[in-house]
This record gives structure tokens, sequence and C-alpha cells, in this order.
């Protein structure tokens, strides 16, 4: 990487960290101090460093797990974070991601990306919907599933009748209980296999499509307050125009395993000054 470029890079992480602590000093977080686990997944060198101390520097994280999908080349040298760990994978494949709840300090994670810099306000109000109902996922970036013609369509476009209607989040983050990274590496081994033959478009919607088939549990969307991209290329950006056709295979041969749609049309979207409302003071945080 060019070195005006990782300064750039280093500048948001920075900032974003000092925003986190004016919110801190502001009052505007409300505590709840290392009650959340981060894993973070990526196979590129120059995020690991902005990425693992943006997420260190939260109150609300104890723990950061860097799962390390480059089989080529050794993982990073340790951070400066002080519960910063390193797991070196010999495949790279995305359902590395749900693989090491063991070696989590909590019940309650945030699974993502690498170029994604979420907000620690976002973080503490995603953490109250878990702590309050453990089937409960929070996901950040709504998507939607409409049927058209002959099939099932994965679009960007919101329901008109509904603006707060979505069937499913992008697996860009997702704050959950650690029981449900358990019980994705228990899926039957055609879908884990589906995921490695289609990666990178299938593994999230996997993921929605276990939420959704397993009773009480509930989907959740928190607009972020704040969020900022990590550079470019990374595994959140770049959604190019082939990307709804890869993603509407991956929804229909989903459907065809399950032998019907399970998605559910959620409701529960919330904005960041709603989610502060109804999750910003919270008892048991």
């Amino acid at each position: 990487m060019k070195e005006n470029a990782w300064f750039q890079l280093w500048a948001i992480v920075t900032n974003f960290a000092f925003q986190n602590i004016q919110d801190a000093l502001a009052g505007n977080v409300p505590e709840a101090s290392g009650a959340l686990s981060v894993v973070a997944m990526t196979f590129r060198r120059q995020r690991v460093q902005p990425l693992v101390y943006h997420y260190c520097s939260m109150q609300v994280v104890s723990d950061v797990l860097l799962v390390w999908n480059n089989v080529e080349h050794r993982p990073p040298a340790p951070s400066s974070c002080q519960n910063y760990s390193v797991v070196w994978e010999s495949t790279n494949t995305l359902n590395n991601r749900y693989k090491h709840s063991d070696m989590l300090h909590n019940e309650i994670a945030l699974l993502v990306d690498d170029d994604l810099l979420l907000d620690s306000r976002t973080l503490v109000y995603a953490l109250a919907a878990v702590q309050a109902d453990k089937k409960t996922v929070v996901g950040f970036f709504p998507r939607y599933v409409k049927w058209k013609g002959t099939e099932w369509r994965y679009t960007f476009s919101k329901w008109k009748e509904n603006p707060r209607l979505f069937q499913l989040t992008t697996g860009q983050a997702h704050v959950l209980h650690t029981e449900w990274m358990r019980s994705f590496t228990k899926l039957p081994a055609p879908l884990l296999q589906f995921i490695d033959q289609n990666k990178p478009t299938c593994e999230d919607i996997t993921l929605h499509f276990l939420i959704a088939s397993t009773p009480k549990s509930r989907l959740m969307c928190i607009r972020p307050c704040q969020a900022r991209a990590l550079g470019s290329g990374g595994m959140s950006t770049g959604e190019v125009s082939h990307w709804p056709k890869k993603r509407s295979a991956c929804v229909n041969r989903l459907v065809s395993y399950y032998n019907h749609n399970p998605l559910r049309n959620n409701t529960l979207s919330f904005s960041c000054p709603e989610a502060k409302r109804r999750f910003g003071v919270f008892a048991n945080l």
C-alpha cells in the first residue's frame, strides 16, 4: 500500500476512535464495559492494524479475534491490543467466521468484515437487543427478497408499501449470541460446501435461512449511527452489477434445499435515534 494511502486509513481510524471516546465522555454511550467480543476475518495484511485498533479502542469490546484466511502468508504480528488473538486458517472459507466461539470472552459477538468500522453507540444498542433476547440477531444494512416471475430475486429496492420491511441484512456485520455460531457450524454438509463453491455470495444468506428456520428467533436492523469503509476492495465493498444475480441464485438454491422460503417479513428496523430511545438505557447493561 502506498504511504499516503496508509496514512489516510490511519486517519480514519484514529478520528473514529477519538469520536468513540468523546461519545463515552458525553454520556452518549450506555455503560456496557467489556460485554462484546469481536470476530474479524481477513486475508489482507494492511487492514489488520487499523481494524483491530478501531475495535480495541471501544469500552464495550472485551476482546478481538482475527480470523486470518490467508493460507499462503503468516498472520501479522500481534497487535498492542491487550486481548487480541489470531487464528491462522488452513483453508480460505467464509465458514471460518463461525468456528471459534470457544475462544471468545463473551457469549455475544460482533462478526464483522475487514473493511467496516462501526461506532460504539451502534454496537451498544445492538448488544442491548441481544442481551434482552439471545435469539435476536441484529444486522445493520437491510436487503430484500421478492418473487418475480418464476424465481426469488435479491434486491436493494425497498418495499414501497412499507419502507421498514426487510427480509435479511448483509453479512457485513452482525451482533449475535455465540449459540448462532455453533448452530451454523452444524448445518448440513451440502450447505457448507455450497458456500465454499460460491464464495463470497452465499454465507450470510445461509445464516438468514438458519435464523428464519429457528423457532422464536428475531431479526432486527439497527441503522448505524456512524459507519465508515476502511478503504476499498474489501469484503463489504464493491457490490457490483452482477452481485444481485449471484445473490438471487443463492436464495433460490437455499429455497430448493429447504423446500420453501422461510425468510420472514421483518419490521424491527430502527434508526440511530430510535435505537437510542429503545435501547439507550437498559437495566442489565
